[in-house]
């Protein structure tokens, strides 16, 4: 029994390995062990070896458990997923065939089964086992996700949708099921549901329940079982338990720039700035390309007023990243700021061009024109947005403002504002977009009205205990002015 090559593994992991492939030995060496002991030690050994991605090794020891006790489903399984993450598509099926047979009813393999069928451009008989998986699970996110796609290769795009948006639905940190979404909505002509879906997809799938892979993650000792640990507590908002997984990955792992990028995002919600910074420059010195860190860094940097430092290493992310939508967003932000403007503008632009369907670019870019006193153009920008995202409240709400409040009072149409304003309002109640009725109203010369939907926003404001931080004195003033006698109309313009 050869010990694989573990020289590139992490201290811990080396030992543990070292050491169930001992225990291993001792069991397959020693005289009288049965056919179930020797199946259960190779069987334990490759449990290990694939825990730690050392896949041939782990299937080697698979296919001698298998061997041993012919019908133990588990090392078939095991040996099927490997087979299919490997792109074997032939022996991964006949595989799970064969643990179907021993356990007809198990989700996980009917599931897998179904997406190697997919895969395999074997559409009916992806849907047979599939539509067995709902027998066994009718409401199965897993299996739900992957009719969506397999109606979405099949033209069959209304369906697409109805089965995505229930997998969605159930599991909605999937979003990596918002790209195929995006593709059905496109074939079926909805852009605005389709650009939704386009930017808000991910990483994050959807699998079955699968308690013999779950078996492999709770086998990994050393940095990435504290790293798992870390970012469950993390995604629960339990930061000081994260923050204990991250510190112990970063021991098991000193030269691991991502458990250095973890740790520090426990310690900034836990609102400890300081110590979050000298963690991620640490992980920029272990991993000068890491773009997450140098992303983050910039965030901290620019939260203690440092912008130049900020702007560093955003230009460090896009030049790694050229296409990172956030950190071009970010840059221009901060740009702006300094006053630099022709080179926000330009990092918008080279924002939009990479990424069409970024409305917060358009948006980051109009706003920014309205701010270099460029008010025609942010309305351009505007009116371009609006009509590419037409059931953006978004968008819709940055127009009224500007249609009703621009500084140029010949770009001004309080009577398309208030149709905007009042939309997006009774899609969306919030103070902000009432404010945004006042607004129009006051431009129309309605005083009494945009009077009386100010308080009613002053009063929400009130009521939910906020105050400066909520804008509460520049509310307040406003609405005096809408009081006011002799005219209501926004900067004091006359009609």
């Amino acid at each position: 029994m050869p010990l694989p090559d573990l020289s590139g593994i992490e201290a811990v992991v080396r030992e543990q390995l070292t050491r169930v492939h001992a225990d291993a030995e001792a069991i397959l060496r020693a005289e009288g062990a049965s056919a179930a002991e020797r199946a259960e030690a190779w069987g334990r050994l490759g449990q290990h070896y694939y825990a730690y991605d050392l896949s041939d090794a782990a299937g080697l020891c698979f296919r001698e458990a298998s061997a041993a006790s012919p019908g133990d489903f588990r090392w078939l399984y095991y040996q099927a997923t490997l087979w299919q993450q490997a792109g074997d598509l032939k022996r991964s099926t006949a595989l799970y065939e064969e643990v179907l047979r021993l356990r007809p009813n198990n989700l996980a393999a009917l599931v897998r089964l179904g997406e190697v069928h997919l895969e395999a451009g074997a559409l009916e008989q992806a849907e047979a086992r599939l539509h067995q998986a709902l027998g066994v699970d009718a409401t199965s996110p897993a299996a739900l996700a992957r009719l969506g796609e397999l109606a979405l290769a099949r033209g069959d795009h209304g369906e697409a949708v109805r089965r995505l948006e229930q997998a969605l639905d159930r599991v909605p940190e999937a979003d990596r099921l918002h790209y195929p979404l995006a593709m059905a909505y496109r074939a079926l002509g909805d852009a605005a549901q389709a650009a939704a879906h386009m930017e808000a997809r991910g990483r994050i799938g959807v699998v079955p329940p699968d308690p013999l892979m779950d078996a492999l993650r709770r086998l990994r000792e050393g940095e990435r079982v504290h790293l798992l640990r870390g970012r469950r507590a993390f995604a629960a908002a339990d930061f000081e338990a994260a923050r204990e997984a991250f510190q112990r990955a970063v021991e098991a792992e000193p030269g691991s720039a991502g458990a250095r990028v973890d740790l520090s995002a426990a310690l900034s919600e836990l609102g400890r700035f300081d110590e979050a910074l000298a963690e991620l420059r640490r992980a920029v010195v272990l991993e000068p390309s890491g773009a997450t860190a140098h992303f983050n860094l910039a965030l901290l940097l620019a939260r203690r007023g440092e912008r130049f430092g900020a702007i560093h290493h955003l230009r460090l992310v896009l030049a790694a990243e050229p296409g990172d939508g956030a950190a071009s967003l970010q840059l221009a932000r901060l740009l702006g700021e300094e006053g630099l403007t022709d080179e926000a503008l330009a990092e918008l632009a080279r924002a939009r061009s990479e990424n069409p369907a970024s409305e917060a670019a358009w948006l980051a870019e109009a706003a920014l024109l309205a701010r270099a006193g460029r008010p025609r153009e942010a309305l351009d920008r505007l009116e371009q947005a609006h009509a590419r995202w037409p059931e953006s409240g978004h968008a819709a709400h940055a127009l009224a403002r500007v249609l009703a409040g621009s500084p140029q009072v010949q770009l001004r149409d309080g009577e398309r504002a208030l149709g905007l304003a009042q939309r997006v309002f009774e899609a969306h109640s919030s103070v902000e977009h009432a404010e945004t009725v006042a607004l129009a109203l006051a431009e129309l010369g309605r005083c009494g009205e945009a009077a009386g939907w100010q308080r009613r926003a002053v009063a929400a404001v009130r009521e939910a205990g906020a105050g400066e931080e909520a804008g509460l004195p520049r509310m307040e003033t406003t609405l005096a002015l809408y009081e006011r006698p002799g005219g209501c109309r926004p900067g004091g313009a006359k009609r």
